[in-house]
């Protein structure tokens, strides 16, 4: 009989089976062939069945190599989009704090002043503080600091003027009326009633008034803007 070892006959035992079946005629050299073609078919399973573990096991590896590149690749791709993105975001930000800087030399500052022919609140056109409309009705004048400028115009705020004016006495020019003397040395025009030597025996002392007392205009020509102080 062939012996087998794990599973499989080896080169000598063949050969020695072979010595074996010459010494039992014919039908023991038959029977040792049948033998060695069984253990053949035996082998030619087993090896099948190691080729068919093989495969199965290679097919598994794949898989899982496969699976592990994949994960990997994936993992990797994770890793560089979330980099990518936080970069682009701190980026971003960086551009929009500087973005913000640089707008913000060039805002109106607090107690800063905008002119404009649109009485539309700034906030609502410039898109930013508090607003509050000032000098209604009212000129512009620079601030002073001359000596002889009036003290109105040494304070910033302050207010002073009017549309129109009534003159009193002391803002009256000087003027001076005087009478028309004649050759005999008395007025000819006075308050006396001297019906020998005056031209105008009728004359009256009395003085007629003329004028309505009224205001003038003390408005120069003008033209109008909404003035607006950035408070916040």
């Amino acid at each position: 009989m062939i012996e087998e070892g794990d599973g499989i006959a080896d080169a000598e035992s063949i050969a020695q089976a072979l010595l074996d079946g010459n010494s039992g005629g014919a039908n023991n050299l038959e029977q040792r062939v049948s033998d060695l073609e069984t253990a053949r078919d035996e082998h030619t399973d087993q090896i099948n069945e190691l080729i068919d573990d093989t495969d199965g096991l290679r097919t598994d590896l794949d898989k899982e190599v496969k699976t592990d590149r994949d994960a990997a690749i994936k993992a990797a791709v994770d890793a560089a989009k979330t980099a990518l993105t936080e970069s682009f975001t701190n980026q971003l930000a960086e551009v929009i704090a500087e973005f913000d800087t640089q707008l913000d030399k060039v805002k109106i500052p607090i107690d800063g002043v905008y002119i404009s022919l649109s009485n539309v609140n700034p906030a609502t056109t410039l898109g930013y503080g508090t607003w509050l409309q000032v000098s209604k009705g009212r000129a512009i004048v620079g601030w002073s600091d001359v000596a002889g400028d009036p003290n109105w115009t040494k304070t910033v705020g302050s207010t002073s003027g009017e549309y129109e004016v009534v003159l009193t006495k002391g803002q009256l020019p000087k003027f001076e009326a005087k009478g028309i003397k004649n050759q005999s040395r008395y007025w000819q025009y006075g308050p006396e009633k001297r019906p020998d030597e005056g031209f105008i025996p009728n004359w009256d002392d009395a003085n007629s008034m003329s004028g309505n007392d009224e205001a003038h205009n003390n408005v120069q020509p003008s033209m109008v803007f909404a003035i607006w102080k950035r408070t916040a």
